[in-house]
């Protein structure tokens, strides 16, 4: 086995049976950080619903026949939109290479041919979370308490968001024990510079072996309850003995006399509450809808395309799929149009 061959040393001394042994463990190390841990997350459920399917029919995961990663297919189309069969097909691939076979999903054109029948059967327009707007956030802004930790947390959280369009992988983690700050933005990642604060990120969706890192700068809005400078200072001052390390927006707990870490499930039932006292249905908002509101303001105040990009740091034409052009620009884009032709015609 390939253990056995790490193991087998040529001068039988324990000095060189340890280090055989260290390097396989730096071996392991480094295989079990190939994927993220969002990404091992999803492994996870797919391969026990690829377990579970063929245990149910009595067949083997790895190798598989055509026909049974069809038939796979063909049951993940039964409960999953057809984008998602794909991607739990793609674990399929993935077991069959770590086994030493070959990927069975490669240039199989049953199987392309099942998938666009499930795509034309079964395709539904995905319904993207609908933008945070200014006017919501204001009416946030209206119920908190910003003398309270946690609340001005929150608020801090919403507008860099909003306003640094930022990924909710980078500001809250799904439980305390996922918190990272390898991962997470930290204090030390925030500098404040004359009137604005630059924040730091070092990882990202984009950035994960700290290849760059990327400075998002946030300036002040003089006498608006919506400057996200302020509420970052606001929430750093009401969190005391936070250390560099810490979570940026992490609050103070004043039962326990300590900071928490703000994790993702408290951040969207405290948006949630707030979206459903203003009249709206909060499950049509979620935490991107804080970034994909920053992005569509940003092109409302007449910022360019290539500079929203950059300023989210999208790497494909994903970004389109956040922009919301209100029917005001369209119209606009429209008469545009109208008052061309009518200075050729």
């Amino acid at each position: 086995t390939q253990n056995e061959l790490f193991l087998r040393p040529t001068r039988t001394n324990d000095i060189t049976r340890d280090f055989a042994s260290s390097l396989l463990a730096d071996v392991q190390f480094y295989r079990e950080a190939t994927y993220a841990v969002n990404t091992r997350k999803a492994y996870r459920t797919h391969r026990k619903v690829y377990l579970q399917f063929c245990h149910m029919l009595d067949i083997q995961p790895a190798p598989a026949d055509c026909i049974h990663i069809c038939m796979y297919a063909a049951y993940l189309a039964r409960f999953l939109l057809p984008q998602s069969v794909c991607v739990y097909l793609n674990f399929v691939g993935l077991l069959h290479r770590e086994m030493g076979f070959p990927n069975p999903l490669l240039d199989n054109w049953f199987l392309s041919s099942v998938l666009k029948g499930i795509k034309r059967s079964k395709g539904i327009p995905p319904v993207p979370k609908l933008p945070i707007t200014v006017d919501i956030l204001s009416f946030i802004h209206s119920q908190l308490n910003l003398l309270d930790s946690k609340q001005a947390s929150f608020w801090a959280l919403c507008l860099v968001s909003f306003f640094g369009l930022f990924r909710k992988s980078h500001l809250l983690p799904v439980s305390q024990r996922e918190f990272s700050p390898v991962t997470f933005l930290t204090r030390s990642d925030f500098t404040f510079v004359g009137s604005g604060v630059h924040i730091k990120v070092r990882w990202s969706k984009t950035i994960q072996f700290g290849q760059r890192t990327v400075t998002i700068p946030l300036v002040a809005i003089p006498s608006s309850h919506l400057c996200p400078v302020s509420a970052v200072s606001r929430a750093f001052s009401l969190t005391p003995g936070a250390l560099p390390s810490d979570q940026a927006f992490c609050w103070r707990d004043s039962h326990l006399g300590s900071n928490r870490i703000f994790i993702y499930r408290d951040f969207m039932r405290i948006l949630q509450a707030h979206l459903s006292r203003s009249g709206l249905s909060h499950r049509q908002y979620g935490s991107h809808s804080f970034r994909r509101g920053g992005a569509t303001f940003a092109l409302e105040a007449g910022v360019p395309l290539d500079s929203i990009a950059i300023m989210g740091d999208w790497k494909s034409d994903a970004m389109y799929l956040y922009l919301h052009m209100p029917l005001s620009q369209r119209l606009h884009a429209q008469r545009s149009i109208s008052s061309h032709i009518s200075t050729l015609t």
